[in-house]
């Protein structure tokens, strides 16, 4: 019996081996398929405790340390129509008329009108005019190098002049900025920027965006001018880098930025995708509202919009007291709720 149990040994111990190697191995097949399934955003989601450490540029408002002077940057070209209504909702916003974000505005070599009108439309900014036209991925590289060499701005905030913010965006962006150093206010719900997945407290994640609502630091800045040095398609570029360093395109579930404009460079009224993912219509100032009903029904932005004054008397004082009826079917048909 002894020497029987003697020989059994070694093929015991052969068969234990397999099937511990047997086990081992469908594990790791069922953790290697997991890991390959998941998504490209779902693994930021596994990474951001790492992301957090190498980006320590920003915490909320909340939270010591937040001394954030902030500059809003708008380019303007043309389009008087959607420039004025920009302009009139502007100077209603609180983060601005309180002094807490200033604003840079620059034109592209307009010629439906001058500085002088840019200055009495936007007395408070910063105005900067361009004699010769760059078009929209150039200006946003001026943008970006004009805020690099302004160290005393640490956000700089990217809005165009055919859109309009909810006057809660300061606020969000106080309590909310991500450490990254990088966010969008404005939620698209274009298929090209595509939102994977909303499960990241109040954020989603989208594989790409425009510079339209994008809120970035300065460190941030300099280290995409320092590895892109292209001009050409510059915001699919910043995208680009911001997969590359495993940053996530974070945009709130519900938009703080209305794109009305059905006129520029990249939107017309029969290939508009712009559209804005549950934007709050109700929080636009009752002596804008008409005018982006206006905007919204795809006029052209030639003219200063008609539907702000019911005379030329409230036109000469600014319209406050406009009684027109607001349109909820234009919002129905434009913004996606």
């Amino acid at each position: 019996m002894n020497t029987s149990s003697t020989y059994m040994w070694p093929d015991t111990m052969s068969w234990m081996w397999r099937q511990y190697t047997c086990v081992f191995f469908m594990a790791w097949t069922v953790a290697a398929t997991w890991t390959e399934a998941t998504s490209y955003d779902n693994l930021h989601l596994l990474k951001e405790q790492e992301v957090a450490k190498r980006w320590r540029g920003h915490a909320p408002q909340d939270a010591p340390g937040w001394n954030h002077r902030a500059i809003m940057v708008v380019t303007t070209h043309n389009r008087v129509g959607y420039v004025d209504t920009f302009a009139r909702a502007i100077a209603l916003d609180p983060a601005i008329q309180g002094g807490e974000v200033d604003l840079l505005v620059r034109d592209d070599a307009s010629t439906e009108y001058g500085e002088q009108e840019l200055k009495a439309w936007f007395p408070q900014a910063t105005l900067i005019m361009e004699h010769r036209r760059g078009k929209s991925d150039q200006t946003i590289r001026k943008n970006f190098e004009w805020f690099k060499a302004h160290p005393k701005y640490t956000l700089m905030f990217s809005i165009d002049s055919d859109s309009v913010l909810d006057p809660s965006w300061w606020s969000f962006v106080k309590t909310h900025m991500p450490d990254t150093g990088f966010m969008t206010l404005y939620h698209s719900n274009a298929k090209h920027h595509k939102t994977h997945h909303c499960n990241d407290g109040v954020w989603c994640h989208q594989s790409s965006s425009g510079s339209l609502g994008m809120v970035v630091s300065n460190t941030l800045v300099s280290k995409i001018l320092a590895d892109v040095r292209s001009w050409h398609d510059f915001d699919w570029q910043i995208v680009g880098w911001l997969h590359k360093k495993n940053i996530p395109i974070r945009a709130p579930r519900n938009s703080f930025v209305l794109h009305f404009g059905y006129y520029g460079q990249n939107n017309s009224p029969s290939a508009m995708q712009e559209l804005a993912d549950g934007f709050d219509m109700s929080s636009i100032d009752g002596s804008v509202r008409p005018c982006i009903d206006w905007w919204m029904k795809a006029k052209q932005p030639n003219v200063i919009c008609p539907q702000l004054f019911d005379s030329a008397r409230e036109r000469d004082e600014y319209g406050s007291d406009n009684k027109r009826k607001l349109n909820d079917d234009d919002e129905r048909s434009y913004n996606k709720i």
